[in-house]
């Protein structure tokens, strides 16, 4: 470690963590050379006004699920969602220049999750469709494929809930138009 650098942990979920680790060496070194990094540290940079008015926006922004929405804009203090904050039960540690390092709060901690969250599930997607596309493999098999290759279990995140994002992930892809046709084939089943 470089004279300038310093250590900092994180908080993250169970899976990031597992993910993180095996996508990034041990106490990696953030730098703007990747996403992830640049990522990071425009997170770091953020002072609270700028959280303040992101929250405002948080209703159109794709960032953000339902839950972390309104807890969100539930109380822009941050300080009283403690029982959200209690899911992410571990840590990740990265070494970072010491000018660029701040505090995360609970708000940039929900972001860098649902950062990584997000990167992983385009990884997810894309490696459960090469599986089930190219090798036949069927959906659930290639989920628990994706799962023991990340060395994740049903407590880190569970089969059904990746399984249910990858099938909502393929409606996406048939998009729009099809989607209504799936749904008029529903009800016509249906009345029959």
């Amino acid at each position: 470690m470089k004279e300038n650098d310093v250590i900092v942990s994180i908080r993250v979920l169970p899976y990031v963590k597992k993910y993180l680790e095996q996508m990034y060496p041990a106490e990696h070194k953030i730098s703007q050379n990747d996403h992830l990094g640049r990522q990071i540290t425009m997170m770091l940079e953020t002072t609270y006004s700028d959280v303040k008015s992101t929250v405002y926006r948080i209703g159109t922004s794709s960032v953000f699920d339902k839950e972390t929405a309104a807890l969100l804009e539930q109380n822009l203090s941050h300080s009283k969602y403690s029982k959200f904050m209690n899911r992410y039960t571990e840590r990740w540690t990265f070494q970072i220049h010491k000018s660029k390092h701040r505090h995360f709060t609970d708000y940039t901690t929900v972001r860098f999750n649902n950062l990584v969250d997000s990167e992983m599930k385009r990884r997810f997607y894309d490696h459960v469709t090469l599986l089930t596309q190219r090798f036949g493999f069927r959906k659930e098999k290639a989920v628990f494929d994706f799962m023991d290759m990340h060395g994740f279990t049903d407590q880190d995140i569970n089969h059904g809930t990746l399984l249910k994002a990858y099938q909502r992930y393929e409606l996406d892809q048939l998009g729009v138009e099809r989607k209504k046709d799936l749904k008029k084939e529903s009800k016509i089943r249906q009345a029959a």
